[in-house]
């Protein structure tokens, strides 16, 4: 199978020679000019993209710097002529290329250049994934204390998660991972409170003192978050979860922010009117939203109103969801309804059970992809 390539010259003739020496290794899409480039570029994925440098309208330079904002996993290279050379040289550092090639090319120059070019890629592919699985990881952890610490701002997290997990999807969102990760860890910071404090904040009995020591959390989480390399948009949205007042410098953090403060106030509204789409009605009457935000946070209504399955303690695994409280017999709360279960989180509800201090069975739903 031939890997997609993009050409970018208003020279047909150009175009059509780039044609003729590459197309028997990869398939090539042609385009006349860089809003071409772009057009082409929104209809399919390239991981490679060749374009000219003196162009009218747009030049390549330009080009290149607009795929670089709007497609960052594709690679650029940037074909110029000696003339154009001063003004190619710092394209290639302002824009940050991956190869300057020379007018007139040779085909086994320009070959060796685009294989490079997709090496480049995969490398590029292959350490995004190793990062987002090192702090999915590392996330993973956090979580896992916070639910052993203070298993109901644990619920909250996972309620909150799954829904912006959702709606980001149905946003799709560049780098939704960033978001989904500030969602699940929005709650860390209140790993500083006490058991009593945490009660009244999930009762909805909170003092004035309290408030004021609750409005707090974000900042802390944030501290903490900003130690860790590579999180800084996930610190950057937990800090920022109760008010939105950041100017975030994508549109990914613009609406991924927006998206989580609705979910932290849906369930909030969820868990008093135990019915989720009432509670995003509500909500809506609390502030001014970007209306595809809150169709997609409406959308999660599917999967929030399921049917559910009684399980006794000893069955609980990873991914189910609490359909309703977990208590003891005699009616303390251990874990709030719609907190998905990690194993660390079903590993404690076994051991309760175990104990005798688990009211059982327990109304549960699986994960829902």
């Amino acid at each position: 199978m031939r890997l997609p390539l993009l050409c970018v010259d208003d020279e047909p003739r150009v175009l059509e020679s780039l044609e003729n020496h590459l197309s028997l290794e990869y398939e090539v899409t042609l385009a006349t000019s860089g809003q071409d480039g772009l057009a082409a570029l929104a209809k399919r994925p390239h991981a490679v993209v060749i374009s000219d440098m003196r162009m009218p309208v747009m030049n390549g330079a330009t080009f290149l710097s607009r795929v670089r904002a709007e497609y960052p996993d594709t690679v650029r290279m940037l074909l110029t002529g000696h003339s154009d050379l001063s003004d190619a040289s710092a394209a290639v550092n302002q824009g940050h290329l991956f190869r300057l090639l020379i007018k007139p090319c040779q085909t086994q120059v320009l070959l060796a250049a685009i294989a490079d070019a997709y090496r480049q890629q995969e490398l590029q592919l292959v350490e995004r994934t190793l990062l987002e699985q090192t702090l999915h990881g590392a996330v993973t952890v956090l979580t896992d204390i916070l639910g052993l610490v203070h298993p109901l701002a644990f619920g909250r997290a996972t309620r909150v998660a799954a829904i912006v997990k959702h709606a980001a999807a149905k946003l799709q969102l560049a780098d939704a991972w960033q978001v989904e990760l500030a969602a699940m860890l929005s709650q860390l910071g209140c790993i500083t409170f006490d058991a009593e404090l945490i009660e009244r904040i999930h009762a909805g009995t909170l003092t004035p003192e309290d408030e004021v020591t609750y409005q707090g959390h974000p900042a802390t989480a944030r501290r903490m978050l900003e130690r860790i390399p590579r999180l800084e948009v996930v610190a950057e949205l937990v800090g920022d979860q109760l008010a939105c007042t950041t100017e975030h410098g994508s549109d990914t953090a613009r609406l991924g922010c927006e998206l989580i403060r609705m979910a932290l106030m849906v369930d909030h509204e969820w868990i008093a009117t135990r019915r989720f789409d009432a509670a995003v009605v509500n909500v809506m009457g609390k502030g001014t939203w970007t209306p595809a935000v809150v169709a997609a946070v409406r959308s999660h209504q599917a999967q929030a109103n399921r049917r559910v399955v009684r399980v006794h303690g000893k069955d609980l695994g990873a991914d189910m969801i609490l359909e309703a409280d977990a208590t003891s017999p005699r009616g303390e709360l251990w874990m709030t309804r719609g907190t998905t279960l990690t194993s660390v989180a079903a590993r404690r509800l076994r051991a309760l059970s175990e104990r005798g201090l688990l009211a059982e069975p327990l109304l549960v739903a699986l994960q829902m992809v």
